[in-house]
């Protein structure tokens, strides 16, 4: 059985090493994307153009890239999930699949590890709860931020069964 702490803490980690929103992204490292990866995953130029605007504003806020991940919001739980073992480094799911596999908890409820979804059903969108805040990969031009639970379009949480 995965360890719940694990999981929070390489979410975290991503957080904390500045990572990158890009569509499709699971975790690959961002220095390692090439122009021609970054557009193929994202299929937009101007989606492109807002990914590099905001790796070069990192790069002149003088923030250290070099263990920057690139993730879209599943794509952090499923980072986190295949950096502890929790799932296979193939395995890949859409936030609507990771909320079809929790546990339904509600808002006031969260625990450490939750994740929490912007509908009640068919989610679009996605989060990580550290105990304290949302972690999200919240959009090309923010990557990954930290807020309040109550500062985001947040519906239902969810309990991942790899740690109940």
């Amino acid at each position: 059985m995965a360890k719940v702490d694990d999981f929070v803490n390489e979410v975290v980690d991503i957080y904390h090493n500045h990572g990158v929103y890009i569509w499709g992204g699971n975790g690959e490292h961002t220095v390692k994307l090439t122009i021609h990866t970054i557009n193929a995953m994202e299929n937009s130029q101007t989606n492109t153009a807002r990914v590099l605007a905001y790796i070069s504003k990192c790069y002149d806020k003088g923030y250290d890239m070099s263990k920057s991940k690139a993730v879209d919001c599943s794509g952090l739980c499923i980072a986190a999930l295949r950096k502890i073992g929790a799932i296979k480094p193939s395995t890949d799911y859409r936030a609507r699949d990771l909320q079809a596999m929790c546990e339904k908890v509600e808002l006031r409820k969260l625990k450490p590890g939750d994740c929490v979804f912007n509908k009640t059903s068919g989610a679009t969108h996605m989060g990580i709860f550290d105990g304290f805040k949302v972690i999200e990969s919240q959009g090309r031009d923010v990557g990954v931020t930290r807020r309040d639970v109550s500062a985001g379009s947040w519906a239902i949480g969810g309990r991942l069964p790899y740690f109940k």
